[in-house]
C-alpha cells in the first residue's frame, strides 16, 4: 500500500467550480483513515487551500501541505513552516525591476498573505485574492523586509500581456528562477530550488 500520496489541487482535485467532487473527497478521507499520508500540493498559499484541507480532514498535527509550487512546506494544523525556499531581497528587487520595466501588474506572497506594491490595485488582483481566499494588502516594494519570507512573485495581466512578458524574459532570468505560466493570465517567479519532489521527501520524513 502507498504510504504517502501527494495530490495537486487545481485541475486535479477540484472541478470547474473550484469544488471537491464528493466521490473523490470520500476516497481521500478513507485513504487517510487507512494510514495513507495525504499531502495536498498547490501553487496557492496555505490560506487558499484551508477550506479543502478541512473538508478532507487534513488539519491535524502531522498533516502537511506543499504550497507555492514547492516553495514552502507547512504543517497544516499549526501553520508551522517546515521548509521555505524564500526569495532573497536582491532577487525580489531584480524580478520587480524586470516586471515594472514591462508595465506588469505585480503581486507577491508570504506564507499566508498576498501583497501588491501598486497603490491603485487592479481588479484582476482583487479577483485572484478572492479566488485564493487570501488576505490582500498594499505594501510598497521598499517596505519589504528579509523577515517576510517572500515565497513567490506573481504577475497578473491579460494573456496577451503575459505572453509579451514571457517573450521579454532574459536567459539570465530563466536560468536563475523557476518561472511558471500555470494559467493564461499569470506568470510566477520562485526560487530555482523550489521543486515539489524535494518537499514531498521532506514531508515524508516528518
Amino acid at each position: 500500500m502507498y504510504k504517502l500520496v501527494a495530490i495537486d489541487i487545481d485541475g486535479t482535485l477540484l472541478n470547474g467550480a473550484h469544488e471537491l467532487v464528493e466521490e473523490v473527497k470520500q476516497a481521500i478521507i478513507e485513504a487517510g483513515r487507512m494510514g495513507v499520508k495525504i499531502v495536498l500540493c498547490t501553487g496557492r498559499p496555505l490560506s487558499g487551500i484551508r477550506r479543502y484541507l478541512g473538508e478532507l480532514d487534513l488539519l491535524h498535527v502531522g498533516d502537511y501541505a506543499v504550497t507555492f509550487n514547492g516553495g514552502m512546506v507547512l504543517e497544516t494544523a499549526t501553520e508551522k513552516v517546515l521548509k521555505s525556499f524564500a526569495l532573497e531581497l536582491p532577487e525580489v528587487k531584480e524580478i520587480f525591476d524586470f516586471c515594472l520595466a514591462n508595465d506588469a501588474n505585480i503581486t507577491y506572497f508570504d506564507a499566508n498573505h498576498m501583497y501588491t506594491p501598486h497603490r491603485h490595485i487592479a481588479p484582476i488582483t482583487c479577483e485572484d485574492a478572492l479566488l485564493l481566499q487570501t488576505p490582500l494588502y498594499y505594501q510598497p516594494a521598499e517596505e519589504i523586509t528579509a523577515e517576510m519570507d517572500i515565497a513567490k512573485i506573481m504577475v497578473l495581466n491579460d494573456p496577451i500581456q503575459i505572453n509579451q512578458l514571457i517573450a521579454s524574459l532574459t536567459d539570465e532570468l530563466k536560468g536563475k528562477y523557476y518561472i511558471v505560466n500555470s494559467v493564461p493570465y499569470n506568470l510566477e517567479f520562485l526560487k530555482k530550488v523550489s521543486i515539489r519532489g524535494r518537499l514531498y521527501k521532506r514531508s515524508r520524513n516528518h
